[in-house]
């Protein structure tokens, strides 16, 4: 008998793959287990394409955590001609600050030296962008590049 949730499990998958976990935290406030794999990454990185994230309610489940999801964000890829997911997040909530993470592994993932090179390079993000992603994705953006004020970064909706 295993006492541990079906998430716990899926939390301890960087031991099994070392590296995969791009980010992680199983605090009750901001609990999550972000992952990328090298191909993934390499995808990722060409810009070819916009980018796509979108949240998936109940494809995951845990009962003692009703706000579960799974949020993925994914692009085109011309070498295979499909879509493909560039990284995958087990949010195990639904607030400012899980998608805060979520964009913060998406936007370290990209290794942009600067905010110049963010603005320049950023190949686009379309999503519903519900409040607490908007939240989310600007808080990223903010602290990653030290921006204070919500005026020196221009979002479109």
């Amino acid at each position: 008998n295993n006492a541990m949730s079906d998430i716990g499990v899926l939390a301890s998958i960087d031991a099994m793959n070392p590296g995969l976990t791009v980010s992680s935290s199983l605090k009750s406030n901001d609990g999550h287990v972000i992952i990328q794999t090298p191909g993934m990454k390499e995808v990722m990185l060409q810009k070819a394409n916009a980018l796509q994230t979108d949240t998936i309610m109940g494809f995951v489940k845990d009962k003692k955590i009703p706000t579960l999801n799974v949020t993925c964000t994914s692009t085109f890829s011309e070498t295979l001609q499909c879509y493909v997911p560039v990284l995958v997040g087990i949010l195990f909530g639904m607030s400012t600050i899980h998608y805060q993470w979520y964009f913060n592994a998406l936007i370290e993932c990209h290794n942009f030296n600067n905010c110049d090179d963010f603005c320049e390079s950023w190949p686009g993000n379309i999503c519903d962008f519900s409040d607490s992603k908007r939240k989310g994705f600007r808080i990223s953006v903010q602290e990653y590049f030290d921006v204070k004020h919500d005026d020196d970064i221009e979002l479109s909706n």
